[in-house]
């Protein structure tokens, strides 16, 4: 929708890079071959991921085509969208909702209010890297404008950035606001007004606001309990990146496939654990986590070296765009270059490259600082009816495929809360939703879970265990393993349970209590108790 009401807007010159669509079709190729050959052990999250990297290869082309004229426009429609974004982030951490998650009909928009500030469907680190971009925009337009309404967003965005408390957008700010303080050079009164002042404000707005939010970050879990734990993030951290690694150096050529990160993690344990011990580290786990939190290591894993050659090249053309524009402050373009190194920083400690919003907004953000580099060597497409006309017709069918599925994920999210196990309609209802991919997985996992720790309606874990091999696929979680076993080991399928049982227990998670219920099914000895969780 966002590229056909640009097309429609401003008919203009459409570029394509001749080597990025080369790529682009080469790697999709190799993908494909990976699907029609059954390597993938989620395909639902095979497909989501094509349709997620599809999208950002239009958008890079589109960001490429924008023309210069428009860029100023498109600085502030963010900057409108961002301060409506934060409102309402703002609106629910301050208890506006009464502590409780902002619903519109079925779907739930802003989640209830966590020690994190977070806007609408988004959680604090995600929502840190879209205010990030906001505030680098909002610093070069107070140094080129010198009004005060751009200083004013300074200091608003200052805040937001303060109270989601990301330490990893943290330090990308950091780092860009250095390259803009050396790129623009402001003298003594520039510096005070444009960046000094509004920092001081917004960083005493930002802590007022943390004050009087729902939960108060003045408690142990706030501040004081995010430096104490960075120590215990970086050491899982430092798992997740071995378990990356190993599961790259599985399949080094093509890696594992698009969206297969998460299951792949589970049967990467042992290699992990192994590579881990080479440096005199412990493989331990306090859960299980969906993404490589580092974007190089992760599309390693998903690609291969077929991915990592042309990120490496992207990532060393864009440094060189950076290093050009920052000699030519005054180039609006230098705030895209900036935002998007700022994503990529983030990218490296955290999870926010696997979002779909601030990742198709960087490779917009990529497209436009690199466009008068890309014009060189592309084909020029002008923009035509039949080419806008084509455009209507695909994003009409996608929006008429897409709408029932994400309509029926909420609709799954309101059984899942209102389900009891007692009331046979709330059942058959949340049932209703466990055999269909993907969506059917916390359903299935729920619904067991329930049966299991009830020990009621027990005859509906043996109906249960095909969802539930598959949610362990889709939706890759310390609790559908844990169902999974249970349902196994209750149904006498022992050999399949010892096999699930021996992966849950290769993840070493802290404080695992069944690694001898574990061992007994592998022997044949069934088991009268299960300890679910792993705390």
């Amino acid at each position: 929708m966002f590229i056909l009401t640009t097309l429609i807007e401003k008919k203009h010159i459409i570029i394509l890079p001749k080597r990025f669509l080369a790529v682009v079709l080469t790697l999709f190729c190799i993908q494909l071959w990976l699907y029609a050959s059954g390597q993938l052990l989620s395909t639902s999250s095979w497909a989501l991921q094509t349709v997620l990297y599809a999208s950002a290869a239009l958008l890079f082309v589109l960001g490429a085509s924008v023309p210069t004229s428009s860029l100023r426009r498109w600085i502030h429609l963010y900057l409108l969208v961002a301060c409506l974004w934060s409102s309402v982030g703002l609106f629910v951490w301050l208890g506006g909702t009464n502590g409780k998650a902002l619903e519109f009909g079925p779907i739930t928009s802003v989640l209830a209010p966590a020690i994190k500030l977070a806007g609408p469907f988004n959680q604090g680190n995600i929502f840190a890297g879209l205010v990030g971009f906001a505030l680098i925009f909002s610093h070069w337009l107070a140094w080129k404008e010198q009004k005060i309404r751009y200083a004013i967003a300074v200091a608003f965005f200052t805040a937001m950035l303060f109270d989601t408390l990301s330490r990893g957008e943290w330090l990308a700010y950091l780092f860009i606001a250095a390259c803009l303080l050396f790129a623009l050079k402001p003298n003594a009164r520039e510096a005070m007004r444009c960046f000094i002042i509004p920092w001081l404000c917004g960083l005493s707005a930002g802590f007022i606001l943390a004050h009087f939010s729902q939960p108060s970050l003045i408690g142990s879990d706030g501040i004081s309990g995010l430096v104490n734990s960075a120590g215990a993030t970086m050491e899982a951290r430092l798992t997740i990146w071995a378990t990356a690694l190993s599961i790259f150096l599985h399949t080094p050529l093509v890696g594992s496939g698009w969206g297969q990160y998460a299951p792949q993690s589970w049967l990467a344990a042992p290699a992990a654990s192994d590579l881990m011990a080479r440096f005199g580290l412990s493989h331990h786990l306090v859960s299980n986590y969906a993404s490589g939190h580092n974007i190089i290591l992760h599309l390693m894993a998903e690609g291969g070296i077929l991915v990592l050659l042309p990120l490496c090249w992207g990532l060393w053309y864009l440094i060189k765009t950076s290093c050009r524009l920052l000699a030519r402050p005054h180039n609006i373009r230098i705030t895209f270059s900036l935002a998007a190194i700022s994503f990529i920083i983030q990218s490296q400690v955290n999870i926010t490259f696997t979002k779909p919003l601030p990742l198709l907004l960087t490779v917009f953000f990529i497209g436009i600082a690199m466009a008068p580099t890309l014009r060189r060597k592309s084909w020029k497409l002008p923009v035509s009816a039949p080419m806008i006309s084509a455009t209507a017709a695909a994003t009409a069918a996608f929006i008429f495929w897409a709408t029932p599925t994400v309509i029926q994920w909420f609709q799954a999210e309101r059984a899942l809360y209102a389900f009891d196990l007692d009331d046979q309609a709330s059942a058959k209802t949340l049932a209703g939703f466990a055999t269909i991919p993907r969506i059917g997985a916390i359903p299935s996992i729920w619904l067991g879970y329930k049966v299991a720790t009830t020990n009621s309606h027990t005859g509906l874990l043996k109906w249960l265990t095909p969802p539930l091999r598959n949610a362990v696929h889709d939706i890759p979680m310390v609790a559908g393993y844990q169902v999974l076993f249970y349902t196994l080991g209750s149904t006498d399928a022992l050999q399949e349970a010892c096999r699930v049982g021996q992966l849950i227990k290769a993840q070493h998670f802290v404080n695992e209590r069944n690694n001898q219920i574990y061992q007994d099914i592998c022997d044949g000895k069934p088991f009268e108790q299960y300890h679910f969780g792993t705390n």
